[in-house]
């Protein structure tokens, strides 16, 4: 893993921060059983498709930046981003709180420095600040995902979104929220785990009051139905 991940990073992996993914790993498998944390189990896969697949939004986010990860679940690409950039702040958001209780004893022993709140993205009240990048990775549709979001940045700020290869464009839904045209970077994950993307969307302007709707109301009718 330490080489793949200073081919995608440039990032070297010392000692301290290998052994902060091993108990990483260790928790993920002892605890996916009571809080359905992933369905991916083998720790060749957990290495490549939660650890290394997480770690190329790190090549994206500046230096000491406030980053949101909304529906974070067992922390990804969160905790990832945390052990190679311990510059960032970063906040987990998820609607469920036995994975926010989850996520609190992983921090604690990783020894990483995040906020935690429970809730929807959706509920403006509960975001009180706006963040220089929002970040989701298998959360909903890209067109979904952009609607929770806009708000959640600040002008100039950026929304990264992990996907795979096979995307629709949303261009016309970015637009309508505040956002510009994506910029896609594609990459290759070893052993055969196939090609992902980077989805990055830079806020331009205030997203309109009327977004996002109710969680009811985005799912029965995104922005994006009828491409």
């Amino acid at each position: 893993m330490k080489e793949y991940i200073k081919q995608l990073t440039s990032i070297e992996l010392s000692e301290y921060q290998q052994s902060q993914f091993d108990t990483l790993a260790t928790m993920l498998l002892e605890n996916n059983a009571n809080f359905n944390l992933t369905a991916i189990t083998q720790p060749e896969a957990i290495r490549v498709k939660h650890f290394i697949d997480c770690a190329v939004g790190v090549n994206y986010i500046s230096k000491c930046a406030s980053v949101l990860d909304v529906g974070a679940g067992g922390g990804f690409p969160s905790f990832v981003l945390a052990i190679l950039r311990p510059d960032i702040k970063l906040t987990i958001l998820d609607s469920n709180l036995k994975k926010i209780d989850y996520c609190r004893v992983v921090a604690k022993q990783l020894n990483v420095n995040v906020n935690l709140m429970c809730g929807r993205v959706e509920n403006r009240s509960l975001i009180t600040k706006r963040y220089d990048y929002a970040v989701a990775r298998a959360v909903a549709e890209t067109d979904i995902l952009l609607e929770y979001m806009a708000y959640t940045v600040n002008i100039g700020g950026h929304i990264i979104l992990y996907k795979g290869i096979q995307q629709q464009s949303y261009d016309d839904v970015a637009t309508k929220l505040g956002l510009n045209r994506a910029q896609v970077y594609e990459y290759n994950l070893p052993n055969d785990y196939g090609q992902r993307r980077l989805l990055i969307y830079t806020k331009i302007k205030p997203t309109p009051p009327q977004y996002p709707r109710s969680n009811a109301a985005i799912r029965k009718s995104p922005l994006g139905a009828g491409k």
